[in-house]
């Protein structure tokens, strides 16, 4: 029995004590003058070694234009069609590079409807007639990071 705890309590620990997010800002990155509209993407913090692209899954940047993941580089282009300012939703805690520790947490998450702390959160979302969302697809729905935005807007 106190083998199956410290196989949990160490799990755990791994799955969600990813190191602390301190680089995160409540700053949007204005867009053209007047705009009432905003471009709000999630994207997975971190890199693999080699060409693998981690900022939002296990798989390269198909990208070739924009660096950044592909939901970086299509929020820089929605942003840069419409005028729209931008902002990075961030998790409190960095998810893990290794590809399986990443989707465990993001499967246990997605199973138990849990919704991650955010490291900021943009000061005032009133401004905006339109807010468009990017992410990529975790287990077939939106990273719960997602949820925890949505939820702080209202």
């Amino acid at each position: 029995m106190a083998l199956l705890l410290l196989i949990l309590g160490f799990t755990f620990w791994y799955l969600f004590m990813g190191s602390k997010i301190s680089d995160a800002s409540t700053e949007v990155i204005p867009g053209e003058s007047g705009t009432r509209s905003l471009v709000v993407y999630f994207s997975r913090a971190g890199e693999f070694s080699g060409t693998t692209d981690a900022t939002v899954s296990a798989t390269p940047n198909s990208n070739q234009i924009m660096d950044g993941s592909d939901t970086e580089a299509a929020a820089k282009m929605i942003r840069q069609l419409t005028g729209a300012d931008l902002y990075q939703i961030r998790t409190e805690r960095a998810y893990r590079n290794a590809f399986w520790g990443t989707a465990a947490t993001a499967w246990i998450e997605n199973a138990l409807d849990m919704r991650p702390d955010l490291a900021a959160q943009p000061e005032n979302l009133n401004n905006y007639d339109v807010i468009y969302v990017g992410y990529p697809i975790w287990w077939f729905n939106a990273p719960m990071a997602i949820g925890s935005f949505l939820e702080a807007m209202i």
